[in-house]
């Protein structure tokens, strides 16, 4: 903690949050060929469920169909227009122009209206999904395996959380500034001051590697919370913590996982929170999380 405090002001020059050429070199380098996260197994419970992938900007969805998931394209081969939104359940993926549908898990087109006498051969294209801790990526690279060494990784218990929902917020600044903060603890006492009266920053530890970093905080003690007052939001969540783990904390306040360039996965006590940036423009974003 205290070296945040004292770090020199060094940083990338200023023009890299502005700059076209740079953003198109981004793109280029830093986002081709990764990992990008797709979804949890639990958005999908029942057969026949689909979920459009808003951190693909709808170009995918995801479907369950005979207790196996697919990834399969959201743009019509005839028209290529945009077929599903949103979620739901169905047995075909149609598209709502001119009504040819597709099979949920191979993308077989089974339904072109008056093209009844010719052969259509236009299927849904489909992409291979890696899985891990129910979690699903793209094919690209190895997640997983890419962040193996974080040597608290099983403390943060990813395979045991229940899918929530997502939310999805338009960001009218460069992707970078949110790396930023996710990357220091520094603002946490004036940004958060409810959750800094629960967090121990001096316990704060990191872990430094090629393709993430680590963070781990720890909570403060259990005498300092009940003698100290926080805001009334926070002062019932420690309570509800301290009834939920029998009067003790659980070791860890805060385990976070911010694998490059965009992936950041955050575990707290009973809940979790997978984040992704994608950038839309030198001085524009999208996040969902």
């Amino acid at each position: 903690w205290s070296h945040l405090v004292m770090m020199k002001p060094n940083g990338i020059p200023i023009i890299n949050y502005f700059d076209q050429e740079i953003y198109s070199k981004e793109k280029e380098t830093l986002f081709k060929n990764r990992p990008v996260y797709i979804g949890a197994k639990g958005m999908l419970k029942k057969d026949g469920d689909y979920r459009v992938v808003e951190r693909v900007n709808e170009s995918k969805i995801l479907t369950l169909k005979n207790n196996q998931i697919s990834l399969v394209d959201n743009i019509c081969s005839h028209r290529q227009a945009k077929m599903m939104t949103g979620t739901g359940n169905s047995k075909y993926i149609s598209c709502p122009f001119h009504r040819w549908s597709y099979e949920q898990d191979t993308g077989k087109c089974v339904n072109s209206p008056f093209c009844k006498n010719e052969k259509v051969e236009v299927n849904l294209n489909r992409s291979k999904i890696s899985y891990w801790k129910n979690l699903l990526f793209n094919d690209e690279g190895d997640f997983g395996n890419d962040v193996s060494s974080f040597k608290l990784l099983d403390q943060m218990q990813i395979d045991k959380m229940v899918y929530k929902k997502t939310v999805t917020e338009k960001l009218d600044y460069n992707w970078k500034h949110y790396i930023d903060i996710f990357g220091e603890n520094y603002h946490i006492p004036f940004i958060h001051p409810g959750f800094n009266f629960y967090l121990d920053l001096n316990s704060m530890d990191w872990f430094e590697e090629r393709e993430f970093h680590g963070q781990m905080v720890k909570p403060r003690s259990i005498e300092y919370l009940k003698n100290h007052k926080t805001t009334p939001v926070y002062t019932r969540w420690i309570e509800l913590l301290l009834e939920y783990y029998h009067n003790q904390l659980p070791e860890y306040a805060g385990l976070l996982l911010m694998y490059y360039p965009n992936i950041m996965i955050e575990c707290y006590p009973l809940y979790m929170t997978i984040s992704t940036i994608h950038p839309t423009g030198p001085e524009s974003s999208v996040m969902h999380c």
